[in-house]
């Protein structure tokens, strides 16, 4: 945490186990034999706030915790749970409940207290136990008599929060001030061909970094997961895979999910880059690319792996021009109409 008001304060220093029950699942809960539904069950994982699954409600013989409590893994990540979910008794996740009347924003600042607290602290040597929870030291903003300030919490987090939602309608009206430089054709009014991936992309291979070798950092690390948009760590680790404006496909993992990365990354063995072949792309014709590529997820699994020589061959529908080449152009301008008519719904939803 950082800024001038959190300077400006007092704080002071608290074991979880003073403001928190800590607690393990028990029961049979198996994520893998429950049906889908609408209930988030967590497990231990850095990505999808821990959750695994959704599944029916009353399919589990664990306990349906409540809203409002916050949940610590096995390598101490916090997240914060606004929700109703199951959690997996094996995951080895523990969760928090407040031993007094805590809000949502009490919880959002403390998880971010946590996380700080235990950076680098625990991993599969020394994982972070229900005992190792109840002892770990957080500090927070103090009021005048010593005692955790949730006044101040409340109104910081209200105000963080607010700073991100008016930054992304100003993002959001920015952009709609400057409309797409045509109409949005209708993609069954197309031309459209078949390209083989190879003849549209050079495909280039990641690199292997095991983890124990990962130092932390702030360049992402893509790995083949199909959420986070493929970013599974961030390190500062540098190696031949860095790359940007690129399309990080999977052939491994979450076999032919992929997601478009401007940013500079680096990428596991396990994910092709792709480029396109002469044009520079962008993210609007990455984005559009992104989408036909994923169609073909059906035809591939753990079994029949989307591996280099599928890839290249794999054949892929295009909308071209009257040339019978890729139409760039189209697709750019496709995929920004898109971008404002999301932006459009979403600030009169806000408005209205």
């Amino acid at each position: 945490m950082s800024g001038t008001l959190l300077n400006e304060r007092k704080w002071g220093s608290f074991l979880l186990g003073e403001l928190f029950e800590v607690s393990l699942p028990s029961g049979d809960t198996q994520a893998d034999k429950s049906e889908d539904g609408k209930i988030p069950l967590l497990s231990a994982g850095f990505n999808n706030n821990g959750i695994c699954k959704f599944i029916k409600e009353g399919d589990e013989k664990s306990k349906l915790y409540p809203k409002n409590q916050i949940s610590v893994d096995m390598f101490g990540k916090a997240f914060f749970h606004g929700y109703e979910f199951y959690c997996v008794s094996h995951g080895r996740v523990n969760i928090l409940t407040p031993k007094t009347a805590m809000n949502q924003y009490h919880l959002k600042f403390i998880i971010t207290a946590i996380n700080a607290s235990v950076k680098g602290k625990f991993s599969y040597n020394q994982m972070c136990s229900s005992k190792r929870v109840k002892r770990l030291i957080v500090r927070l903003p103090i009021d005048e008599t010593g005692k955790p300030d949730f006044v101040f919490m409340e109104e910081y987090t209200k105000n963080e929060e607010r700073k991100l939602i008016n930054k992304y309608l100003t993002d959001s009206s920015d952009k709609l001030r400057t409309p797409p430089p045509r109409e949005l054709l209708r993609l069954d009014l197309c031309k459209w061909r078949i390209f083989y991936i190879k003849d549209i992309f050079t495909i280039t291979s990641g690199k292997r970094l095991r983890k124990e070798d990962m130092t932390p950092g702030d360049v992402p690390f893509v790995g083949a997961s199909d959420s986070n948009n493929g970013v599974t760590s961030f390190v500062s680790n540098s190696n031949p895979s860095e790359d940007s404006n690129v399309l990080g496909v999977n052939y491994n993992g979450s076999v032919v999910e992929n997601f478009y990365h401007p940013y500079k990354a680096l990428f596991s063995d396990d994910v092709k880059r792709f480029h396109i072949k002469g044009h520079k792309g962008n993210k609007y014709i990455y984005l559009f690319l992104k989408t036909i590529i994923s169609q073909q997820k059906n035809k591939y699994n753990y079994g029949y792996k989307f591996n280099d020589a599928r890839m290249r061959e794999q054949i892929i529908m295009l909308p071209v021009n009257e040339e019978g080449k890729p139409d760039w152009d189209f697709m750019e301008n496709y995929a920004k109409n898109l971008e404002a008519l999301m932006f459009k719904k979403y600030l009169e939803a806000r408005f209205c």
